[in-house]
């Protein structure tokens, strides 16, 4: 049986996130699926400190909570909802407090969190101000080699139903195989921005990306590239390249 982790944001264990999440775990389970619940806002995680000894030398975070704990939560989901209110056009500061101690993982990210497929959903209390919250949220995802497959977001405490028809793509992504995945561009796009600063920069993300198998290629993970977006990628990574040379050239002369 499938196992769908739903990540609550919201500092209120029983408000209008935590309801649109029992919602939306309405027809996950009528499908058979297991959904489990998290609530940060009952969980140990604490600031990051901005020591950067994760990113630079690749230690392991010296806070000593829980955020080991929701990964390995994560790692072990066959999927992810991320759900959070959006305070002042953006998410709460308990979901972006976890995001900041994931800064390591946008350097080296996690084979086991690489190709997760994650929807995202928020609450509001007015219209369109949840656009930047749900933007950010699928674009963390992205840096983390993870797959956004879709949004949802509601009004207040809104009983609206919630149709299972929005989860289709999510659970395609979840039943499917790695290797029938087709990356969009972006994707595309990130891992080469990904692959490139590793291979250029911190000794400790070019020995893990070499390690990873992750220094060549235009993927995280064999998948489907069709002609057009390899045609694209090769000429965006020669174009890169000479331009790196060229700047390197200038700062030599």
């Amino acid at each position: 049986m499938k196992q769908i982790l739903a990540i609550n944001g919201s500092p209120r264990a029983h408000g209008n996130t935590a309801a649109l999440l029992e919602r939306a775990a309405l027809p996950l389970r009528e499908a058979g699926y297991t959904v489990e619940i998290v609530q940060l806002s009952k969980m140990d995680l604490r600031p990051c400190r901005g020591c950067a000894a994760c990113v630079e030398k690749g230690f392991r975070c010296k806070t000593q909570d829980e955020i080991e704990i929701l990964l390995d939560q994560m790692r072990a989901a066959d999927g992810i909802l991320l759900a959070s209110p959006i305070y002042m056009w953006q998410v709460s500061t308990l979901l972006k407090q976890v995001f900041d101690r994931l800064v390591s993982y946008f350097h080296r990210p996690d084979p086991q969190l690489v190709g997760k497929p994650v929807f995202v959903l928020s609450t509001s209390a007015g219209p369109f101000v949840y656009r930047k919250g749900i933007a950010y949220m699928e674009e963390i995802a992205h840096h983390l080699g993870m797959r956004p497959a879709g949004h949802l977001s509601q009004l207040g405490a809104s009983p609206k139903p919630v149709n299972g028809k929005v989860f289709g793509r999510f659970l395609k992504l979840v039943e499917g195989s790695r290797t029938d995945h087709r990356p969009s561009l972006k994707e595309l796009f990130n891992f080469m921005l990904q692959q490139g600063s590793a291979m250029a920069f911190l000794p400790e993300d070019r020995k893990y990306f070499i390690e990873h198998g992750w220094d060549k290629g235009l993927y995280y993970y064999p998948c489907k590239i069709n002609f057009l977006k390899r045609g694209i990628m090769r000429f965006v990574g020669w174009a890169a390249g000479k331009f790196a040379g060229k700047i390197v050239d200038e700062s030599a002369a």
